[in-house]
């Protein structure tokens, strides 16, 4: 889709039928912080989001989440430039968490858009687009980009020093968002209890 051109969504096709979702921004970067909660298992995680179908829920729970995550990175927008394989949007993505750079989003929407985060109602799409287009410039850039920087690559030692300790006083706690999530591979193994029997689960489970 073109963000200029065509109304923004507010369903996901489910196996050929489309299904209504939340939209609002805030529900999608709480979707995006449930995803690295480490306190959640995968099937709390698919639980929570089933919910943002606003109506009838799909019976092909797999499928239905799957969308989710499609939805929640815009995957039908189309990008320019080379595609970034799936290790390398792994990287990328634990060098940012919605939940500890909070602070520094909603200073940046303020400072580069006059945008006040707390009181704004605005589509997921769109919200991602502006949270994209930030100038490199902005604190909250500055900090991704340092903690991606990799320290094997700095041949100065006072200079790798310097970095080591500017990394340690921003990095990220261990979350459970690993890379087979950033996939969308959540489901592996996921119809295992902690004994290791299969067991069937149904939409009323939820």
């Amino acid at each position: 889709m073109n963000l200029l051109t065509d109304n923004l969504p507010y369903t996901v096709s489910v196996n050929g039928r489309n299904y209504h979702i939340v939209t609002h921004w805030k529900d999608w970067v709480r979707f995006c912080c449930m995803l690295e909660d480490p306190d959640l298992r995968k099937r709390e995680k698919t639980a929570v989001a089933m919910r943002y179908f606003t109506d009838e829920k799909p019976d092909d729970i797999i499928a239905a989440v799957q969308a989710l995550l499609d939805f929640s990175v815009c995957k039908d927008i189309p990008h320019a430039g080379i595609e970034n394989n799936q290790k390398q949007a792994a990287k990328k993505a634990a060098c940012f968490s919605w939940i500890y750079d909070a602070p520094f989003v909603l200073s940046a929407f303020r400072q580069c858009y006059s945008i006040d985060l707390s009181k704004s109602d605005m589509h997921w799409y769109v919200f991602l687009a502006l949270f994209q287009g930030l100038p490199e410039d902005v604190p909250l850039k500055k900090r991704i980009q340092l903690r991606a920087v990799c320290i094997s690559d700095i041949k100065d030692s006072d200079r790798r020093l310097e970095i080591i300790q500017a990394q340690e006083a921003i990095a990220l706690p261990h979350t459970e968002l690993q890379e087979s999530e950033i996939d969308g591979n959540i489901f592996d193994g996921f119809f295992m209890e902690d004994g290791g029997e299969e067991t069937e689960w149904h939409l009323t489970d939820i």
